[in-house]
């Protein structure tokens, strides 16, 4: 944890609620838990656990994140199955680019774009 926080890794993201058109289903409490044995159990939208208003929520990250596009997908299929049928995604697999180009990018602050080049270059010391 500590070199986390020296180095500033990670993400902040913010949980906000958005006007929408179309009504959505919004959880009145959390439909996931954990029990004693770490097995995570989760509940359905329905109208005990939920209610139907005109707003949804969304996730605004402070930087872009670096996905595999499966990731995407699973994401967009759990959202579908769970209501979001009208969801908007802002992602195809046009825009696809290897992981650790994404990675690397990210890492160098944008300096390193792998796609240039032939791959990552790493400078051994010498060995006796």
């Amino acid at each position: 944890m500590e070199n986390i926080q020296k180095h500033d890794l990670g993400l902040t993201v913010t949980v906000s609620l958005e006007k929408s058109d179309t009504p959505w289903l919004l959880p009145l409490r959390p439909l996931l838990s954990v029990d004693s044995d770490g097995e995570i159990s989760s509940e359905d939208l329905n109208s005990n656990t939920s209610i139907s208003l005109p707003a949804r929520f969304v996730l605004q990250l402070s930087q872009p994140m670096a996905l595999t596009l499966e990731s995407c997908h699973q994401i967009r299929r759990i959202c579908l199955t769970r209501g979001g049928a009208d969801m908007e995604f802002d992602f195809n697999d046009d825009s696809a680019v290897p992981l650790m180009t994404l990675i690397a990018k990210d890492a160098s602050g944008g300096q390193l774009d792998t796609r240039n080049s032939r791959g990552l270059f790493v400078v051994i010391c010498k060995q006796h």
